[in-house]
């Protein structure tokens, strides 16, 4: 997503992936290295060649520096968010397993010159895409730690005069708790800026992040070029004070700090409803703290689990503005005003989107049946192209 603003407007344009869009990010060098995969996939390689089984250092975070200098662009600030994964056609490294994490962090070294072209201010990444996400017991290791924080000095240092917000595991340098956060980090200067930690941590269905992430236990706006940012990662925004599994409702720490709008970067995967869950849950921020938020997901197959993209722009009265493609990239523009509206044609208003998720009782078996055709091929298709596989074989038995 590609946001600018002016003392007049602030225009707001969406890189919904990696692929052919972010092609303008990243070194020609670089494109067509990787598909943004999650390692943990690739359990049944045998890592013990290429893992440290030592257990993770609890060594010092990278400094955090102060606040964001301005810096002259007409008053204007833009930031752009890129999903994690990448286009069709991308060849995938030849190496399997853990030597595939390097390529992933070349995948996210911005050198971002397409991006300043476009007078770009921010750039962000998806949740946790460092490592790819769910990054599962991998996180254990040191050496797959320090690979993320390698990873994350060679993004910033084409943070330059573009700012940059990458997910990716963080060390906690307290003793207490668990070792590690889910983290996002704010890169500009080529300095970490600031780093904002997940406080809800999913434990259920899919999800097993608090088996290995601590929760956040502080909250801050980040401050840049005259903006408040209230960033969150995920499943931040999915409690409103009204889930009973979480005791602290981080958009209300935040709102203490006055933000100007809202970003939050997710790796929120596909069902059959969700795409209209995730509406729903984005209007309802909108309306509780009336802000205009960026919603942007993850797009492509990890482990067992599809994510559909369909990242969604909604202005500060809750009207859906932008919704990308499910099930690939594309890129958007867009233009958010002073007041908080979006200078774009309103695709869906805030009384047409649902109040609440859908959570139908019984399966409806015909209910959105081209999103799990689409789920279905798309998860296929990135399983082969992820594994190296050319072609498949098919066995059929005739009783």
């Amino acid at each position: 997503m590609l946001l600018r603003w002016s003392p007049l407007f602030l225009s707001f344009e969406v890189l919904d992936g990696f692929g052919e869009a972010v092609a303008l990010l990243v070194d020609p060098a670089l494109a067509g290295i990787c598909r943004g995969e999650c390692l943990g996939e690739l359990d049944r390689v045998v890592a013990d060649d290429v893992l440290d089984r030592r257990p993770v250092d609890r060594g010092p975070l990278p400094q955090i520096g102060g606040v964001v200098q301005h810096r002259d662009h007409h008053g204007g600030v833009a930031v752009e968010v890129a999903r994690e994964h990448s286009a069709d056609g991308v060849d995938p490294p030849a190496i399997p397993g853990l030597a595939r994490i390097p390529a992933l962090q070349r995948r996210v070294d911005v050198r971002p010159v397409g991006a300043k072209v476009q007078h770009a201010d921010i750039v962000v990444f998806s949740e946790l895409c460092v490592c790819g996400y769910p990054p599962r017991d991998f996180v254990e290791f040191n050496d797959f730690i320090n690979k993320c924080y390698a990873g994350i000095d060679i993004i910033k240092e084409h943070a330059d005069t573009i700012a940059v917000i990458v997910g990716s595991p963080a060390r906690n340098p307290i003793k207490e708790g668990k070792d590690l956060f889910n983290a996002a980090f704010f890169l500009y200067g080529k300095e970490i800026k600031a780093e904002i930690h997940k406080t809800c941590l999913p434990t259920y269905d899919v999800f097993d992040e608090y088996r290995y992430f601590e929760p956040a236990y502080d909250w801050r706006t980040i401050e840049f070029k005259g903006k408040r940012i209230a960033l969150t990662i995920c499943e931040d925004i999915w409690n409103l004070g009204n889930n009973p599994i979480y005791r602290i409702c981080p958009m209300d720490m935040l709102m203490e700090q006055n933000p100007d709008f809202m970003i939050n970067i997710s790796a929120s995967p596909f069902d059959y409803t969700h795409d209209e869950d995730r509406k729903a849950i984005v209007k309802a921020n909108v309306l509780k703290y009336k802000l205009p938020m960026f919603y942007c997901n993850g797009v492509g197959s990890q482990t067992e689990i599809v994510f559909d993209g369909a990242s969604l722009e909604f202005d500060k009265n809750a009207n859906l503005c932008k919704k990308l493609p499910m099930f690939k990239e594309a890129i958007e523009t867009a233009t958010l005003n002073d007041d908080g509206t979006i200078d774009a044609p309103i695709i869906e208003v805030a009384n047409r989107i649902p109040d609440h998720e859908l959570n139908p009782p019984t399966l409806d078996e015909f209910l959105n049946i081209q999103q799990v055709h689409d789920a279905l091929v798309m998860g296929i298709k990135d399983y082969f192209e992820k594994m190296g596989f050319k072609k498949p074989f098919l066995v059929l038995q005739v009783a």
